[in-house]
C-alpha cells in the first residue's frame, strides 16, 4: 500500500496537480499591497489633491472615505491682495497684522529682550498654498513674529489637507526643520484608533489667545497669536548660509508652560525669514474632554 501511495503522490508531482500554499509572513506580504499605493512624499493622498480629502487612505489625517471635517474650507482660488486703510495686509476678504515693539531690531539692540511684546492678529487661517504664499512673501515672512505666527497657520492647514500643509510647512522652514515637524504632526492629527492618545486636531489652536482645555481650544475672535521676546541673543549662524537666528517665544495656554520657543533665521541679504526650529508648538498639549469647533 505504501509503495502505491508514493507512485501516486509521484504521479501528482508530475502532472502538476498539487497546489502549494504559502503561510505567515508570505501571506502579509501580499495582502498589504494594496491598490491605494500612493507616490512618495505625498503623505498618504491618493490621485488628484484637489483641498477635498475625500477617499483619502493611508498615512493621512483621515480614514478611508471620511475627510477632515474643515476639509472644504482648501481651497487654490487667487483674491486680490494689498494694505487696506487700516494698514492690515489683505487677501479677498482675510486680513492681517502685526503689532507691537518686538521686532527682528529691538531683539537685536535692547538689553531686556523678555519685556519686548508682539501680536499677530488675523480673521482666518489661509484657504490654501495660494494665499499662504502670498501673504509670506509680501507682509508676514518679512517680520519675525509674522514668520512665527505662519507656523501656526501651516500646522492647521497641514490638519484640513496634508499635501497643502506640507507645501506650506517646507516653504517657510529649512528642510530638516520641516522633515521633522511633518513627522510628528502626522499623528498629532491622526484618525486611527490606535493613534488615539497622541492624535490632536486642535494642537494649532492651543496657540491662540484664549484658547485653553477647559474651553475646548475656542479662541477669541479675530485670532490673536501673542509673541515675547526670549532672553537669548541673535546669533549669527551659518545654516548653511549666513545670516543672523533670532529666538522668541509664543505665548498659548495649551500646556504646564506658556512660553513656546522657536527660532527664525533671516540670511544675508534676504527678507524673508525661514522657521529653524519650532517642536514646542507641536508638543503634545492638555487634552479636552469635549468637541472642538474649529477655526475659520
Amino acid at each position: 500500500m505504501k509503495k502505491i501511495f508514493m507512485l501516486a503522490a509521484m504521479f501528482s508531482l508530475l502532472s502538476g496537480s498539487v497546489v502549494m500554499t504559502s503561510c505567515g509572513d508570505d501571506e502579509d506580504e501580499d495582502t498589504n499591497d494594496t491598490s491605494t499605493s500612493t507616490p512618495a512624499g505625498n503623505n498618504g493622498n491618493t490621485g488628484d489633491n484637489t483641498g477635498n480629502n475625500a477617499g483619502n487612505t493611508g498615512d493621512n489625517n483621515t480614514s478611508v472615505g471620511n475627510a477632515d471635517k474643515w476639509a472644504s474650507l482648501v481651497n487654490e482660488d487667487v483674491k486680490d491682495s494689498g494694505i487696506n486703510e487700516n494698514g492690515e495686509f489683505y487677501y479677498g476678504g482675510h486680513t492681517y497684522k502685526i503689532s507691537g515693539e518686538l521686532t527682528a531690531e529691538s531683539l537685536s539692540s535692547e538689553s531686556n529682550r523678555t519685556a519686548l511684546k508682539a501680536q499677530v492678529t488675523f480673521t482666518n487661517i489661509p484657504s490654501g498654498f495660494a494665499e499662504f504664499s502670498t501673504v509670506y512673501k509680501e507682509y508676514l515672512g518679512k517680520d519675525v513674529n509674522g514668520a512665527a505666527a505662519m507656523l501656526v497657520m501651516a500646522m492647521e492647514i497641514y490638519g484640513r489637507d496634508n499635501a497643502t500643509g506640507e507645501k506650506c510647512l517646507q516653504l517657510i522652514c529649512n528642510s530638516a526643520t520641516a522633515s521633522e515637524a511633518l513627522r510628528i504632526l502626522k499623528d498629532r492629527y491622526s484618525v486611527k484608533e490606535t493613534d488615539k492618545d497622541v492624535a490632536q486636531r486642535y494642537i494649532a489652536a492651543a496657540l491662540l489667545k484664549g484658547a485653553n482645555r477647559k474651553n475646548s481650544y475656542a479662541p477669541e475672535y479675530p485670532y490673536t497669536i501673542e509673541f515675547q521676546g526670549s532672553a537669548n541673543a541673535p546669533q549669527e549662524t551659518h545654516i548653511p548660509d549666513w545670516g543672523m537666528t533670532y529666538y522668541l517665544y509664543a505665548l498659548g495656554e495649551g500646556w504646564d508652560t506658556n512660553q513656546r520657543q522657536c527660532s527664525e533665521f533671516l540670511p544675508e541679504d534676504e527678507t524673508l525669514f525661514v522657521c529653524s526650529g519650532f517642536p514646542s508648538f507641536y508638543t503634545q498639549c492638555q487634552t479636552i474632554k469635549g468637541d472642538w469647533a474649529g477655526l475659520k
